[in-house]
């Protein structure tokens, strides 16, 4: 059943029994329609989600497969993810690479990533300071990287792509 509200006026609407026990039977109407959250996940008609369940609903995925996520573009489009993995930076210099593609993607929303120095140290992607230059670039479904310096060449990489379809 639908709540009516109670217009509240100074002075003029009473705080009695009748208008607060109204209250009361609207929280008490809400409160009945919002699930139960138990600790192990219902099958049943009762609609009730564990805790573990409603995590699996919401988790973040990254894979190396495409994964569709439970996020929406502003066009309404879902978005897909994926990551580029067990790759490693151009060898040569200054020139752009292919280092993986990704199928009927419309629009690229976000690549991020991060490569691996010698010294260990994590350079996240398109990065630039004097010591490092390191760019990618998306185009026609290809991941396209560059490195200017040679202590960059060949380092392990990995980029993560979230982009919505052609195909939705």
């Amino acid at each position: 059943m639908a709540y009516t509200k109670t217009n509240w006026v100074n002075g003029q609407t009473p705080i009695n029994a009748t208008n607060l026990n109204h209250i009361e039977n609207g929280i008490e109407s809400v409160e009945q329609e919002i699930p139960v959250v138990e600790t192990s996940k219902t099958t049943g008609t009762d609609n009730t989600y564990a805790c573990d369940y409603i995590n699996d609903i919401v988790e973040d995925n990254y894979s190396t497969s495409e994964v569709k996520t439970n996020k929406v573009w502003i066009d309404g489009k879902p978005i897909y993810r994926k990551v580029i993995s067990n790759i490693t930076t151009p060898s040569t210099t200054n020139s752009w690479v292919s280092i993986g593609s990704v199928s009927n993607v419309s629009t690229l929303i976000n690549m991020y990533g991060f490569v691996i120095a010698t010294d260990g140290r994590t350079l996240s992607l398109n990065h630039s300071e004097p010591s490092a230059e390191i760019s990618t670039t998306f185009k026609s479904g290809n991941v396209e990287m560059k490195v200017i310096l040679d202590n960059w060449k060949s380092r392990p990489c990995y980029v993560t792509l979230e982009y919505t379809k052609t195909t939705d």
